[in-house]
């Protein structure tokens, strides 16, 4: 009985310390490194390991640049609703990158991710309704966004609320 929950443990252990290896290596520049460890992980089914990888095969840091991958990356992470993979697809939709530009898609990506407590999706919908380019303008839906943005900690949502309350 101990041997199934040694295991577990020691797979969290494993990949806590794989992430703060690759985090490491990333803000080191090393993105080779990066990515080995995410890659180890997301083979592991490490959600937010997949959406580093997907960053980076997004960017061609580490690897060869391939948006197809870093698209597979982030709806893989977004089935278990990881908030930062579904706000990474919002994006992709918005500018129609591996995917035909979709506003509405991609606020409701924004929306979702906004709900699921990731501060930067509400912000980024709150940039939608503003420019009203992809969905229709709507500065109230922008206000109410930005507050949203702002209430989960995103700071710079709150030079935006203060310039569209003017």
């Amino acid at each position: 009985m101990k041997k199934f929950i040694l295991i577990p443990l020691l797979l969290i252990l494993t990949s806590c310390a794989d992430m703060k290896l690759a985090q490491q290596a990333y803000m080191e520049k090393d993105y080779e490194n990066a990515v080995w460890h995410w890659q180890k992980l997301s083979d592991f089914g490490i959600e937010n390991a997949k959406v580093s990888l997907g960053r980076s095969y997004l960017r061609g840091q580490g690897v060869e640049k391939d948006i197809e991958k870093a698209k597979t990356l982030f709806e893989e992470a977004a089935i278990n609703n990881n908030k930062v993979a579904i706000f990474e697809l919002a994006r992709l939709y918005e500018k129609g990158i591996s995917v035909p530009q979709d506003g509405k898609k991609s606020a409701e990506l924004y929306k979702k991710s906004g709900d699921l407590g990731y501060s930067r999706g509400y912000y980024y919908l709150a940039k939608l309704y503003e420019r009203g380019k992809v969905i229709d303008k709507d500065m109230r839906l922008a206000k109410s966004n930005y507050s949203k943005s702002l209430s989960l900690g995103y700071t710079r949502a709150k030079d935006d609320l203060k310039r569209l309350e003017e």
